[in-house]
């Protein structure tokens, strides 16, 4: 055996990444059909059925019908179409035992312009996810999401950085377009910053573990 004696090309450390989030993007390859469909039934919702939605959370965000909106039977395609994408992402993901979903908590909602959403998360669920439904990458806010620097019993010191890696990041999104489903862990902190154009249409919802 021949020993090599450049020793400076051997390496001296290794730097790990532990305990990746799963954030998964599904294209609804009928999202033309689904998109009209959603709009027809808007079209069909009066005044009353139109209200401000998570209000401690967000502003300027008019919450679309009534709350399980995937419940309604005129939207049973598009429910089976997020089913099928929290099966395909969860395969990729935490590969829970789901036979077949429930979904929860789902809403259609309507950004207005200079609305914005705060970061948050949401407990006992295995999976949240946003449906773009109407969405402009160009004038559009962004979903982002932001790494947790805070512990229940220390905090996680920060210093300067000279540099920005994949570990220092303090938030970030990822790529998706309109009719595209994204799905993420549920305690992972989501939101966006002031919307500069209105009628960004989205319909999130929640995946519990039964």
């Amino acid at each position: 055996m021949n020993l090599s004696d450049n020793f400076e090309n051997i390496a001296q450390s290794n730097v790990y990444g532990l305990f990746m989030m799963p954030v998964g993007v599904f294209h609804n390859p009928d999202h033309t059909e689904h998109k009209q469909l959603i709009l027809d039934y808007i079209q069909t919702l009066d005044s009353e059925t139109v209200t401000s939605a998570r209000q401690s959370i967000s502003h300027g965000i008019l919450q679309l019908g009534p709350s399980n909106i995937l419940d309604q039977p005129e939207l049973s395609p598009i429910r089976e179409t997020i089913s099928q994408a929290i099966l395909d992402i969860n395969a990729n993901a935490f590969a829970y035992d789901l036979q077949s979903p429930t979904i929860t908590d789902s809403v259609l909602e309507v950004h207005q312009e200079g609305s914005f959403l705060a970061p948050h998360e949401y407990a006992n669920c295995l999976y949240s996810g946003i449906y773009f439904i109407n969405y402009d990458r160009e004038e559009h806010s962004q979903l982002k999401f932001k790494r947790t620097i805070a512990s229940p019993f220390y905090s996680i010191i920060q210093a300067p950085q000279t540099t920005q890696t994949a570990f220092n990041l303090l938030d970030t999104s990822v790529p998706y377009s309109e009719g595209d489903i994204v799905i993420f862990p549920s305690n992972l902190s989501h939101g966006y910053e002031s919307n500069s154009h209105a009628n960004r249409i989205t319909l999130s919802f929640n995946i519990p573990p039964f």
